[in-house]
This record gives C-alpha cells, structure tokens and sequence, in this order.
C-alpha cells in the first residue's frame, strides 16, 4: 500500500478532490512522528530543533529511525534578535543530552539548514520536518530545497501552519499554501482541525504535511 492510500485509509479520508488543505481531526505531532513509524520510515531530517524536544518524539516513536537533527544554534541578526547566544548554546548542550541514549540513531548536525543540504542526497530521506527561521523567504528556500531530498512517497512536513499578528516575521501559512498552490500540489494535509474539541488531539502551532509525487517544482 502506497503512503497516500495509507492514510486515506488510517484517517477516513474519502474525498481528496475538494478544498484543500484537508485537516485531519483529533491528530497532533506526536501522533504524526507515530505515523512515520507506522510508514516504516527508516531515515528523516528535522531542520530546526531548539532543546531537541521533537527529534526525542520522533525517535521514541519510531525504534527503527536514524534522525539527522540539524540547527545552526547560532544568533544572527533578522533572526532570533531576542535570544541570545548564550540561550542557543544552552540549547545545543539540551539537545545533546537529550538525545544522547539514541546512540548512533541520532546524528546531530550544528549548520544551518542551507549548510547542511549539499551534504545529504536528493532523493534519499523518507521524511523532512521543518521548524527553522519561519520568514517568508526562508521558509519557501527550505520547502524547496528540502522537498528534493525526500524520496517519492515519501513526506515533506513542518511546523507553526497558523496565522501570525501584523509585524511578527512568521509566514509559515502563508508560504505553504502558496507553493501547494503554485505547484499544484494535491492533495496536502494539516493536522488537527482548526476548531479545537475537548478531548481531541491538537497542537496549539499545527503542524502541515504532503506527499512528494514525480513531477518538476521549478528553480529557487
């Protein structure tokens, strides 16, 4: 069974041709990074890990994973202008710790995300999570050049799928839909529904996800 039957069947989902992004109810990210596993995926990326909180998720949830959490824990300006570097460091020194009983499983990369590509193959990771500097560029920029490292059938995803106040340099939202839209991409999924439910799973910053087909995405 191909991913995208997978999980048309796992959710109920009986109407992909309809608008689009769809939301799948009562799921979180925990409930995500299970999915992989249930996907039998064996090798991903989490671009942007902070204390190393969600790659220890994914590696609890998936006993056959070898993870590459990758972040530049490195203060610049136009990013991060309220963290200090002493912050991030602390962060690294968490992410470490944290993951360290994974052993070889866990690779920890300190690039940012644009170092780290031209060190990993097209075609070669059964997921990407995304959750790096969320600007408009930034985000598109990684969507891209991260969606040419995942495999066919395999899943490109990230954080934060939500609206944000005027002035706050975060656009996740709005980039997704856009290139969903400008490459045609369907169908995409959100996870969560955007009501929340007492007693449904639900992550305050939704995560979003799709499925890379064949097909050409254009230049960046």
């Amino acid at each position: 069974m191909g991913t995208l039957e997978y999980i048309l069947q796992k959710y109920k989902i009986r109407n992909i041709a309809g608008k689009l992004p769809i939301e799948i109810p009562d799921m979180d990210r925990e409930e995500l990074a299970k999915l992989f596993g249930e996907l039998t995926f064996k090798i991903g990326a989490e671009i942007g890990v902070e204390s190393g909180l969600y790659s220890d998720m994914l590696l609890t949830n998936n006993p056959s994973l070898h993870l590459l959490s990758i972040d530049a824990w490195r203060a610049y300006r136009g990013y991060r202008d309220h963290t200090s570097q002493q912050k991030l460091d602390r962060f690294y020194e968490e992410t470490k710790k944290i993951l360290a009983p994974y052993g070889s499983r866990s690779e920890i990369w300190k690039n940012s995300s644009a170092e780290a590509l031209p060190h990993i193959r097209d075609n070669s990771l059964d997921f990407v999570y995304i959750d790096a500097n969320h600007a408009f560029y930034n985000v598109a920029h990684d969507i891209h050049n991260w969606l040419k490292k995942v495999k066919v059938g395999g899943i490109i995803s990230g954080h934060d799928y939500k609206k944000h106040k005027p002035g706050v340099n975060i656009h996740v939202k709005q980039v997704v839909q856009a290139y969903a839209d400008s490459y045609f991409i369907r169908p995409w999924f959100v996870v969560g529904s955007q009501a929340k439910h007492e007693g449904w799973k639900r992550d305050d910053s939704r995560s979003w996800f799709w499925i890379k087909t064949e097909g050409e995405y254009g230049t960046l």
